[in-house]
């Protein structure tokens, strides 16, 4: 039987799942079988939600957790291109399609190209975030375990999963700016997309003379909504927590820490303050950033960065009457456009759908709405933070919540391609008629 490749995509991270939740289960600490499969799940989804402390499990089960960070971290980048194609002269024709049917026209440097990259970019930053946190946690471990912690963090921050082997974070170093800054900019990186890294380390960017005027669209639309999304964070959460949950650091501190959560509300899970004493009101703003995530072509989760970019684009091209959507002097395609309003409504059914399941079943204790909605929003963009309800998760509630993340991680759009594969194009045209909105 001859898969899709999109297929292969989703067999891939269940395959995975599956054997993850074995290895963790036999893994030494005793877990129940759902709880492993809630703990693969949300390694393979690089989410970082846990029902059990990743400190107290055995340094085997760690290890476990890890190799599925990097591998389904990698994975949907790797397995959508075709990773394995690779071994060949060039990527078959299916693949191809796959690639632009997920990604889009948006990138000038071959798919190979990109692949290799994406390999190497993973290696380098890792390795350089692992060496500058050794010397950071060096101060308080022996050199062994030093290491292995610094290893451990940067690939979980790389591949935006959130699982630390603290039992609180990086709420221990809420005051240690150089800690929360290494883990920022490494979440960054591996937020802001393997396409984006390839174009700035690409002959044609050097040839111009490393001209950001020269950059293609998508890197404009990226670089822009990261840094929009970054600042408003960072400025709207220490807004909402300046005078109370911060209010015990120095003002320097509380920048920083504002703006190491801001990163991490960009699907990446670690935290320095604790998300059970912020007010419902940042906890909506900060699930407005989870639910955007990171950008396509990355590791994060979310709708993406471009997909906002294009649907702000829309309502101010309306706004203006003009009659094509226009960004940077370029028009999008009409594709694109429907691309992200469909995916932006089906995300938006598939969260309010799982917050009202997970509002009815999903806690033991009664939860307010807005939590529930926060967790739901974290599972869904694969970030990983957590206001407290995941340690009173029902049964109902850890399914629920592992599908979400399985969702999140894949993509509605992906999800759908995958089940209309085999439908013909309508070419049946209907002549056109007006409704009233608004």
């Amino acid at each position: 039987m001859k898969l899709s490749p999109l297929h292969v995509i989703i067999l891939s991270f269940v395959i995975l799942i599956f054997l993850g939740s074995l290895l963790i289960f036999f893994g030494g600490t005793p877990i129940s079988a759902l709880d492993a499969v809630f703990t693969a799940t949300s390694a393979v989804c690089v989410t970082g939600l846990s029902v059990v402390d990743t400190a107290k499990l055995t340094p085997y089960q760690q290890s476990v957790i890890l190799v599925l960070i990097q591998l389904g971290g990698l994975g949907f980048m790797t397995f959508s291109i075709g990773f394995f194609s690779l071994l060949t002269e060039k990527i078959t024709t299916r693949w191809q399609f796959a690639f632009k049917g997920i990604f889009g026209e948006t990138s000038r440097i071959p798919i190979r190209q990109v692949v290799k990259k994406a390999l190497l970019f993973t290696v380098i930053i890792e390795a350089v975030s692992a060496m500058l946190l050794f010397f950071c946690f060096l101060g308080h471990h022996t050199p062994g375990r030093a290491l292995y912690y610094a290893l451990y963090h940067a690939i979980s921050a790389f591949c935006n999963a959130g699982f630390s082997t603290y039992s609180d974070s990086f709420i221990g170093y809420a005051t240690d700016p150089a800690v929360l800054l290494i883990i920022s900019l490494t979440i960054i990186l591996g937020g802001i997309g393997f396409i984006v890294l390839s174009e700035f380390t690409s002959r044609e960017f050097a040839q111009n003379r490393y001209r950001l005027s020269r950059l293609s669209l998508h890197t404009k639309c990226v670089l822009s909504a990261t840094l929009v999304l970054l600042i408003g964070g960072t400025f709207l959460i220490a807004w909402g927590l300046w005078d109370n949950t911060l209010g015990h650091l120095s003002w320097p501190d509380r920048i920083i820490n504002a703006f190491f959560m801001s990163v991490n509300c960009r699907t990446a899970g670690f935290t320095s303050i604790a998300s059970e004493k912020i007010g419902e009101g940042t906890l909506f703003i900060m699930s407005v950033l989870m639910f955007i995530g990171g950008s396509p072509g990355s590791i994060a989760g979310g709708i993406k960065t471009t997909t906002a970019w294009a649907l702000v684009a829309l309502i101010w091209s309306t706004m203006k009457k003009m009659r094509q959507t226009v960004i940077f002097k370029r028009a999008l395609n009409k594709e694109v456009i429907e691309r992200s309003a469909v995916l932006t409504i089906l995300s938006i059914l598939v969260v309010i759908i799982f917050t009202i399941i997970m509002h009815r079943y999903g806690t033991k204790n009664y939860e307010s709405f807005t939590r529930n909605f926060f967790e739901t929003v974290s599972a869904f963009g694969t970030v990983g933070l957590s206001c407290g309800i995941s340690a009173v998760l029902t049964e109902s509630g850890k399914i629920a919540l592992s599908l979400m993340m399985l969702i999140g991680r894949l993509g509605p759009l992906t999800l759908l391609t995958a089940l209309t594969i085999g439908e013909r194009e309508k070419r049946l045209l209907y002549p056109d008629d007006f409704i009233m909105i608004g």
